[in-house]
């Protein structure tokens, strides 16, 4: 004959496992209230920059010089090369943030909600 138990055991309250498409939507919310909170702290932050460089070569010799090397499209890369360098610096770096952190987090929410569709396993498949 066995002997019971003293104190009985306390039954333990289950443990809420997360499934997958919960998780990566969390993960969703956690990178906006970041990314929002971080791009907001550096544009407020942050001073405007003006970068003396980049005024200088927007000049119409500079203009005229770069197409003379590189033709119309050496232009266009050169200007798109100084817009996409300007997102990186002051207040803009903080506009960026928060655009870049909405953007992944909507990529994170429309994952989660595929996920979380159930296929019916009854369903024939075609042959």
């Amino acid at each position: 004959m066995s002997m019971p138990d003293f104190p009985p055991p306390v039954p333990q309250p289950a443990r809420k496992t997360w499934t997958a498409h919960a998780t990566v939507r969390l993960a969703g919310v956690l990178i906006l209230f970041a990314g929002l909170i971080g791009g907001g702290l550096i544009y407020w932050l942050a001073d405007d920059v003006v970068d003396s460089a980049s005024s200088a070569m927007q000049g119409r010799q500079y203009t005229a010089q770069m197409e003379r090397i590189g033709g119309t499209s050496g232009v266009l890369v050169a200007q798109f090369n100084d817009w996409l360098g300007h997102l990186w610096h002051g207040k803009q770096l903080g506009i960026t943030l928060g655009i870049l952190a909405l953007l992944i987090a909507v990529f994170c929410f429309w994952l989660a909600g595929l996920m979380a569709v159930e296929i019916p396993q009854d369903t024939p498949t075609r042959r």
